[in-house]
Parts: C-alpha cells; sequence; structure tokens
C-alpha cells in the first residue's frame, strides 16, 4: 500500500503497524466534546475551591480582597492551566489518548513509526490549537479542531496533527 493514504479508503500504511484505519472526525469531535466536558468540570470545581478561599480573605467593612486572597486567585488560575496543559499533553504523551479518545476508540501515534506520539508532539498538539484560541477569542481554536475536515490527503489531519507529525488512528 506505501505510506500514502489510499484515496477515499481511510485506511492508511504505518511503518511499524501495518495498516491501519484512520479515525473518523466524528470520532474526533466526539472525543474532543468529552474532554472538553471533563475539563470544564475540573476547571469549575477548582475555580469555586479558589473563589471560596478568597472570599475569606474579604475585609467585611471595605470589601478590599487582602494579599492572600490574590495569591488564591492567582494560583487557581495556574492550576486551572496546569491542568490543561496536564490533561491533554501528558495523557496523549504517555497513552495516545485522553479519557475521550479512549472512550471513542481513536489514538494519536507518530506517522513514522507507529509509536505513541511522546512529549514534543503532544506539546505541539496542545499548543497550536491553544494558541489560536487565545489570539482569536477561541474562534481559531475552533477552526483548528475542524481543520481534519480540510485534510485532502485521505489522512484526517488537522493543522495540529500535520505539525506534530502525527496521526490519529481508530482502535475499534
Amino acid at each position: 500500500m506505501g505510506n500514502v493514504a489510499q484515496a477515499n479508503t481511510g485506511l492508511v500504511m504505518v511503518p511499524g503497524l501495518g495498516t491501519v484505519k484512520v479515525a473518523t472526525f466524528g470520532q474526533r469531535i466526539v472525543a474532543r466534546i468529552i474532554d472538553f466536558v471533563i475539563l470544564g468540570v475540573l476547571y469549575v470545581l477548582v475555580t469555586f475551591m479558589g473563589l471560596g478561599a478568597a472570599s475569606q480573605t474579604v475585609d467585611p467593612v471595605t470589601g478590599e480582597v487582602s494579599g492572600g486572597g490574590l495569591t488564591a486567585i492567582l494560583l487557581t488560575y495556574l492550576v486551572v492551566l496546569t491542568l490543561g496543559v496536564a490533561y491533554e499533553v501528558v495523557l496523549i504523551a504517555i497513552k495516545g489518548q485522553t479519557v475521550g479518545k479512549m472512550v471513542m476508540g481513536v489514538k494519536v501515534i507518530k506517522q513514522v513509526n507507529g509509536e505513541v506520539a511522546g512529549w514534543g508532539p503532544s506539546f505541539v498538539r496542545y499548543l497550536i490549537p491553544t494558541l489560536a484560541s487565545m489570539l482569536t477569542c477561541g474562534l481559531g481554536g475552533l477552526v483548528v479542531y475542524l481543520s481534519p475536515l480540510f485534510d485532502k490527503s485521505g489522512r484526517m489531519q488537522g493543522w495540529h496533527d500535520n505539525a506534530a507529525n502525527d496521526l490519529v488512528i481508530s482502535t475499534k
């Protein structure tokens, strides 16, 4: 079959794995939604705990937040950022799958050898939609996640996949 996607078959040849099925856009988007819900719940819990801690430092007379309250708010923000990076980067680097990808039966691999993506590609995959979201109030991240629809190679690769030189395959 070669190392090139076969037109409209959904199958590709990956060195070290042989012929594999490329994950569908539906599998990818549902996995992303599951991950979004999981992270959203974690973010809300952490934020409420952080704001609860910060509210304990408000002066009842002036309404001012003490230095400890500001520290609690900054720590909350740092924990939320760390959760997002840890969830996406660590899980993809070590397992090739977030919880959403596990549920949907998809895995991120290096397209050159079929191994789990690893740290560098996992960080690149995370960074591209994150920066695109930050620069465009979220719209750019959405476009990055929709970009597999624009791929004409038959590999359903998004811009973040191409930059990381990875492939998202179906394990089902």
